[in-house]
């Protein structure tokens, strides 16, 4: 932590003549106070002492020293203030000062104010210190590793507080005391009406396969249960849902949310707080089963893998009155069905997303460059890897195509149906793989679709991988300590041959290599320790 020393000297400066007078030195007391200007403490119920060291250089002991603390949960401008009437309260006139933290306060403030002015009364001088407390909501800012260990279900945690990374195998259990029950699923999250549960961030959800135990917790307040599975799928939907085989996908910031579930798609409309199953437009007939989808803004991609066809889904809306307990499947289930993808006039015409070649298999499908969406196919017949492009806004508006983009090139022999694969809005005609040890870079736009190798793990085969953000990082969420850009931020999960797993955090650059270091977190992370991970997110 960068420290401020204020030290009070006497400087000296002489002409440039020679000067033969005399003089008289007097030494002065010069003090220092050494004291940090953050403190980022985990919020928990806690009594926090900012104490600074203290030294002089005459004085023996400090009774020449008095100290006057001030506090705002306003600002620093402590002076500012004053002019505009809104006092200085002096909190401690001690060498030290305490704040008392309350999770639970219903005026609870994240950052906090405080300046301390040393008077020295040897030599008449005050001396003003700045410091800012910061309260960082547990696991926010942190990645989540849903893990299968020693026939426990684990939800592991690695948090940015402080000057090390807190790694936890279990932070549930550290926290509630109990373990998780069900096999492990998946990870999700919820943004936009996390207000229905009265919390004011991102809340997540933890999927296993006992429907009472999935659902959405509040990981700052002890991973408190909010609202479960069971519950959430809407009435008419419970019967046939499988809870045994849930895939969530969180997508970028928007309206709605999505579910895949045997097969069937299921969408939350404004909210991911109640799940029906999507209508599907006439049009579309015959068998469906839905393998693969993702989510950008507020449209969702879709594969059937029965048809062999791309749809698209909106989650846009109109504004309804809505509870988070009650369900109205007239109201929140109708006037945009599941269709196919939409005919512009700019759309690529040298294939039909709407029929894939037999000898195709969708292995991908993910955030694109700008809201887009990447959808990877690979033939096995002709050795070849086919990426399908999709423009959100064409989606919505005539004048956008909608099948934006069809690149064809040679799969690489790296590329395997084992690869596990990730893409980020942040990256044009780019995407990652992981095959084995290795991570590679794939530029799909450029001549040949050339593969760069970007790390390679001692040891490890690739099971997962997933960027911290594939969208925009939320509006009211500040993860400056985290140090790197969200959506350049590839976590990948390495299994190893004792059975455990790694964890590994590449930061990447805008150009899609390795970044450069952060002044606290390198650019390259591995942690340790974790079992058979199932699925990772950052929140």
């Amino acid at each position: 932590m960068k420290r401020l020393i204020y030290i009070l000297c006497v400087c000296l400066f002489t002409g440039c003549n020679e000067d033969e007078s005399n003089y008289d030195y007097k030494e002065i007391n010069e003090v220092s106070v050494d004291l940090e200007t953050v403190y980022e403490v985990k919020l928990q119920k806690m009594e926090l002492k900012i104490q600074p060291e203290i030294s002089q250089t005459l004085s023996g002991n400090k009774d020449n020293l008095k100290y006057t603390w001030f506090y705002s949960d306003v600002n620093s401008n402590f002076y500012g203030l004053a002019e505009i009437g809104y006092g200085l309260d002096t909190v401690s006139t001690e060498d030290y000062a305490v704040l008392k933290i309350d999770p639970e306060d219903p005026d609870l403030k994240y950052e906090h104010y405080f300046r301390l002015n040393v008077f020295d009364e040897l030599t008449g001088i005050e001396y003003p210190y700045n410091v800012t407390v910061k309260l960082i909501k547990p696991y926010n800012g942190a990645w989540m590793v849903l893990h299968r260990q020693e026939g426990k279900t684990k939800l592991g945690a690695i948090e940015y507080i402080g000057e090390e990374p807190q790694v936890c195998d279990d932070a549930y259990f550290k926290e509630t005391g109990r373990h998780l029950h069900g096999n492990p699923l998946c990870l999700g999250t919820i943004y936009d009406y996390s207000w229905c549960y009265d919390d004011p961030s991102a809340l997540f959800y933890v999927m296993t396969d006992e429907p009472d135990e999935a659902g959405l917790y509040c990981q700052w307040k002890g991973f408190r249960k909010m609202d479960s599975l069971s519950r959430m799928v809407a009435p008419n939907y419970k019967g046939e849902f499988d809870y045994q085989d849930v895939g969530a996908y969180s997508g970028s910031i928007g309206s709605g949310g999505m579910l895949l579930s045997g097969g069937n798609f299921y969408q939350s409309p404004n909210a991911t707080t109640k799940f029906y199953k999507a209508p599907l437009t006439p049009s579309i007939t015959g068998e469906v089963y839905f393998s693969h989808g993702s989510k950008s803004g507020s449209f969702f991609l879709l594969y059937d893998r029965l048809g062999k066809r791309f749809l698209c889904y909106s989650g846009m809306k109109d504004e309804v009155e809505y509870n988070p307990k009650i369900f109205d499947e007239e109201k929140e289930n109708t006037g945009y069905p599941v269709t196919a993808i939409p005919e512009r006039d700019l759309n690529i015409k040298t294939t039909d997303p709407g029929h894939l070649s037999e000898d195709k298999e969708v292995v991908y499908i993910g955030t694109g460059y700008n809201y887009h969406f990447y959808a990877l196919a690979t033939s096995r017949l002709k050795d070849s890897c086919y990426m399908y492009e999709f423009d959100t806004y064409g989606f919505y508006y005539a004048r956008y195509a909608a099948f934006s983009g069809y690149y064809t090139f040679k799969c690489p022999e790296t590329l395997t149906p084992e690869s596990v694969i990730a893409s980020s809005k942040a990256y044009n005609g780019i995407f990652y793989y992981a095959e084995g040890e290795k991570v590679y870079r794939l530029d799909f736009m450029s001549q040949g679709a050339k593969v760069t190798s970007v790390y390679t793990h001692p040891g490890g085969k690739a099971r997962l991988a997933k960027f911290a953000n594939s969208g925009d990082p939320h509006a009211y969420q500040d993860f400056s300590a985290y140090e790197h850009p969200l959506n350049q931020s590839l976590g990948v999960v390495f299994e190893m041959p004792d059975g455990t797993s790694d964890l590994v955090i590449l930061n990447l650059s805008i150009t899609g290599k390795i970044a450069p270091n952060g002044e606290k977190w390198p650019a390259e992370q591995v942690y340790k320790g974790f079992g058979e991970v199932k699925d990772i997110l950052f929140l």
